[in-house]
């Protein structure tokens, strides 16, 4: 009887803690979903929503060229697409993910799914904050779903994640790169290149991700510093050595 009675703050506490998850949870879920749903929303007069209007007529338009592109097998305009902004990996990637759109020949399917598309991505940022909290603050562990619902509540989510968008993928590839070269104990050579490679893609998407490289490599330098599976110096040349010519070879031709 005695054990039980000194089980019982515990066991109400877990239970409490655990029904706080499934609110927390259930209101970030929420948040996703009002903004899936929000992006079905379409207007004859762009006017309407002026806040999507230049991405959502120019984003879809330029996918749709990247898909004729495709259809020609003419490389030098696949990898020369550049008639609006951001660096050709955007082009390729997007439009090779709405490809099969492009046979229903109407441009509201491409930008309701590009719309779609950034909110996916917003969200996986959402979460690689999530996982980056878990390993950098792992004691904080209650306070990552606040977090995440405190970025899905700020207002320029509402923009960035209801239309066709680089700024979610780049937020995304940069996360990842960084959770990559931080998530095990010892970082080997597979997660080094791992990083590099997202770390390309993520400058590749957008230039400005190159403000990244100063965090990235002041982590990359602390963690080889810390370790002797890698040598620092051998390290970050291998770092380099991918992350400047895929950047440049995602970039293209927007440099």
């Amino acid at each position: 009887k005695r054990l039980f009675m000194n089980a019982m703050p515990t066991k109400i506490r877990q239970n409490a803690f655990f029904a706080f998850t499934i609110a927390q949870l259930l209101l970030l879920a929420s948040i996703f979903g009002y903004h899936f749903i929000e992006n079905f929303v379409l207007s004859e007069g762009w006017d309407v929503l002026i806040l999507r209007s230049v991405d959502d007529m120019a984003m879809q338009a330029s996918i749709r060229d990247m898909h004729k592109h495709f259809l020609s097998l003419n490389y030098m305009l696949i990898f020369g697409c550049f008639d609006y902004a951001y660096g050709n990996a955007f082009w390729l990637f997007n439009a090779a993910l709405l490809f099969p759109l492009y046979f229903l020949d109407d441009p509201q399917f491409l930008i309701v799914a590009g719309r779609q598309i950034s909110l996916i991505f917003l969200f996986g940022s959402f979460y690689m904050f999530g996982r980056i909290i878990d390993v950098l603050y792992p004691q904080a562990k209650a306070l990552k779903l606040p977090i995440m619902i405190g970025l899905a509540t700020m207002p320029m989510i509402s923009v960035i994640g209801t239309k066709l968008h680089v700024n979610p993928q780049c937020i995304f590839w940069g996360l990842l790169s960084f959770y990559t070269l931080i998530k095990a104990p010892i970082l080997n050579k597979k997660d080094l290149l791992w990083s590099s490679f997202f770390a390309a893609l993520a400058i590749g998407f957008k230039l400005t991700a190159v403000f990244l490289l100063p965090l990235l490599g002041l982590t990359l330098l602390d963690r080889l510093c810390r370790q002797n599976a890698i040598g620092v110096f051998k390290g970050i040349f291998i770092y380099g050595a991918l992350l400047v010519p895929l950047a440049v070879f995602f970039m293209l031709p927007a440099i």
